[in-house]
């Protein structure tokens, strides 16, 4: 199942303003990912090779009107995925089944659910993760088809518990865009699949892992679950220790490569699928329609590493995660602290184009990009979600 990130509505306490950092070189397209940095200096140049300063917009965010029936959880995955149009998809988790967030779009015209336990034929459903494209919205989804279920104790002593006993695996479960049930997809059942996005010729992107031959794959599939042909993986990856682990045969090394896949994510930019290892330096491998593909190393910026990818429609934005951060503790997220940073970057080079600066009252949590908009939205538990736009400009 793939490990995604909860995030609360309200930010925590703020802290102080951060000063901006300034671009730093990052290793080559071939390093390591973690590789340290040369120990010795490179000899001193009298020439004046001081970056030229990063140009910065404050973003000025309007608020909408609220959604009428939208959850009011104070919680969600990350990342948002968003529609093509630029509608926001947001999973908001319910306390009372942490297993099936509701997703809901937040669209002006009318918001939308998606309900996966509505599928026809399936029993006990886990959500995964989700996506879009121009003509659905598809739940991935760990399953059944097999309704025997049988009873186990889960401790001495305790209550005996109902479960479904068939063999799972995973699933599409397609929605047109407002939400109607369309069909049930099955995914190839030797792999376990880690993200799925839809690619502009509407076939389908896959990372998944093969337990068998424990090794990561990216697959190209068509709109009925079957592989097309796989892909060249990011050489990031193959040699990823995490990954390579689980060349060992040992169980438990192959479960933890496989969960280590969960930090290589899908994100959409300009019509095309990005993937990329969030909090590392790998490039990011562009893949657009028939599987064509392209590597990008992003400019580094000094104290921080690459952590997301706003959806957009026509440019590249990405978020940065402060260095030396607890990974088990909350952090603050309030933009004033700095510890999370917004920049466009050149999708041609990998350059940082300018710095996006967020209000740091109110909170706003960001969507996605389109033609010139960023697309966010406020909200707190049992509050209406209030979507927020604002001019981000050429």
């Amino acid at each position: 199942m793939i490990v995604s990130m909860i995030v609360v509505l309200a930010a925590l306490a703020s802290a102080a303003q951060q000063p901006a950092p300034s671009p730093a070189t990052m290793p080559a397209a071939d390093a390591h990912p973690h590789s340290a940095a040369p120990a010795t200096a490179p000899a001193e140049d009298s020439s004046d090779t001081t970056p030229a300063p990063i140009p910065a917009i404050a973003l000025d965010f309007k608020p909408q009107q609220s959604i009428p029936g939208a959850p009011s959880s104070g919680a969600y995955m990350a990342p948002v995925e968003c529609a093509p149009d630029g509608v926001p998809l947001v999973a908001f988790i319910d306390p009372a089944d942490w297993t099936m967030p509701s997703l809901y779009a937040l669209d002006p015209k009318g918001g939308h659910a998606y309900a996966p336990r509505s599928s026809p034929g399936l029993y006990d459903i886990h959500f995964v993760s989700y996506f879009a494209s121009d003509s659905m919205v598809a739940v991935q989804v760990s399953a059944t088809r097999d309704s025997t279920q049988s009873t186990r104790m889960r401790r001495s002593g305790g209550q005996p518990q109902t479960y479904y006993s068939g063999a799972h695996h995973e699933f599409l479960i397609e929605f047109d865009p407002n939400g109607s049930y369309k069909k049930t997809v099955d995914l190839p059942q030797q792999y376990d699949f880690r993200h799925i996005a839809t690619l502009p010729d509407d076939t389908l992107l896959a990372l998944s892992y093969d337990p068998a031959n424990r090794v990561p794959l990216l697959l190209l599939l068509d709109s009925s679950g079957e592989i097309v042909r796989p892909l060249e993986l990011p050489e990031a990856m193959v040699s990823d220790p995490a990954v390579t682990q689980g060349q060992s045969g040992n169980g438990v090394n192959v479960a933890k490569a496989a969960s280590s896949l969960s930090w290589w994510l899908f994100g959409s930019a300009r019509g095309r699928v990005l993937l990329y290892q969030a909090r590392a330096h790998s490039p990011v491998l562009e893949v657009g329609a028939g599987g064509v593909t392209r590597q990008v190393q992003v400019a580094g910026l000094s104290g921080y590493t690459p952590s997301g990818v706003v959806d957009s429609n026509d440019r590249w934005i990405m978020q940065f995660r402060k260095d030396g951060l607890p990974d088990h503790t909350a952090v603050d997220t309030h933009p004033a602290s700095g510890n999370f940073l917004y920049y466009e970057v050149d999708p041609n080079d990998g350059a940082l184009r300018r710095r996006i600066d967020l209000p740091n009252d109110p909170f706003v949590n960001v969507a996605c990009e389109h033609d010139g908009t960023i697309i966010g939205f406020i909200g707190e538990r049992d509050k209406q979600v209030t979507p927020v736009l604002a001019d981000l400009g050429r």
